[in-house]
């Protein structure tokens, strides 16, 4: 995880897994949910006063599955952004339990005005926030 300037942990709950006793597909997002969010907070997107009126959202999920997660594990997820564009961004995520990986995917996200309903320029601020974090793990965009 040392690429992902962000990390978090969850530990799989009973009700994450399925039938079959392994990690349900779509709690795989939801982990990658929760890094986003916590990245999110440090780039202060959200805060006491909620989203704001301006705010990344998200445009596309996609989840490459490697090895199942078991009740009882401890997933960490990695977050990182690959991708700065004008409007949009991508951003990379990691599980891995025990070291190993369990799943990789990416988020596009683009950057939305709720007021006037439409996408605007990814503000130069934002940038600078998300680029100061990545460094913290060598890595520019």
């Amino acid at each position: 995880m040392q690429d992902y300037p962000v990390v978090t942990e969850e530990k799989v709950r009973f009700s994450d897994i399925d039938v079959f006793g392994h990690l349900n597909n779509a709690v795989f997002l939801q982990y990658f949910q929760q890094a986003r969010v916590a990245y999110f907070e440090e780039v202060a997107l959200f805060g006491g006063s909620g989203r704001g009126d301006q705010n990344l959202i998200v445009a596309e999920n996609l989840c490459r599955y490697l090895a199942e997660g078991r009740y009882g594990d401890v997933v960490r997820c990695g977050a990182r952004f690959s991708k700065l564009g004008n409007k949009s961004c991508v951003q990379e995520y990691r599980l891995e339990v025990a070291g190993r990986p369990i799943a990789e995917g990416h988020t596009v996200l683009v950057y939305y005005d709720y007021v006037n309903r439409r996408t605007e320029r990814i503000p130069d601020t934002l940038r600078a926030k998300i680029r100061e974090i990545e460094a913290r793990v060598g890595r520019t965009l």
